[in-house]
């Protein structure tokens, strides 16, 4: 029972926090952590934008995926009061696709992106815009800062398209102690 009470209290903590409305995603948004128990493989798309792959993303067909990833450049920055994005995001290191946006647009230059099996953290949103897309990675960036919440790059968006509309995550492997 007390076991039981403890969860309930530590989940009443994760929702209690509840992001502002805005382009990047509807309603409550939680931060998560997400258990990989095989890997994602993306093949190789030429760098693009943000603003390019998100185009790309709402002219593809319900299914096809695309993920973003950043690196040593990340749209994240450090300041006073917490993490902040970059606008414009800058440009991602590597993009990547899967189903058949990978064979419609692939750069056939090699591998892309991976999230190897593991631990990340995790949300999830509705994004229209590249607006959109930054404000989902800044309530990433402040929820993890703001609950102590630690990841390392590279910090990966992907963008699902389902049901006609987009899903946009954000993760990042999470530094487990």
């Amino acid at each position: 029972m007390a076991m039981n009470l403890a969860r309930g209290r530590e989940r009443a903590q994760q929702t209690a926090l509840a992001a502002p409305h805005g382009a990047g995603h509807t309603g409550r948004m939680e931060l998560y952590t997400l258990r990989l128990n095989r890997p994602l493989e993306y093949r190789a798309l030429a760098p693009s934008s943000a603003a390019e792959i998100l185009g790309r993303t709402a002219a593809a067909p319900d299914g096809d995926e695309f993920v973003m990833a950043w690196e040593a450049v990340s749209p994240v920055n450090d300041g006073p009061d917490g993490p902040r994005v970059a606008s414009p995001l800058p440009a991602p290191a590597a993009c990547g696709a899967l189903a058949a946006a990978a064979e419609r647009e692939s750069a056939g230059a090699g591998e892309g992106p991976k999230l190897e099996m593991g631990a990340y953290l995790f949300c999830q949103g509705r994004a229209e815009d590249e607006g959109g897309l930054a404000e989902l990675l800044e309530w990433f960036a402040r929820e993890s800062w703001w609950t102590k919440e630690r990841y390392r790059a590279p910090l990966y968006l992907r963008l699902v398209r389902e049901d006609g509309k987009l899903a946009a995550q954000v993760l990042a492997r999470k530094v487990e102690d």
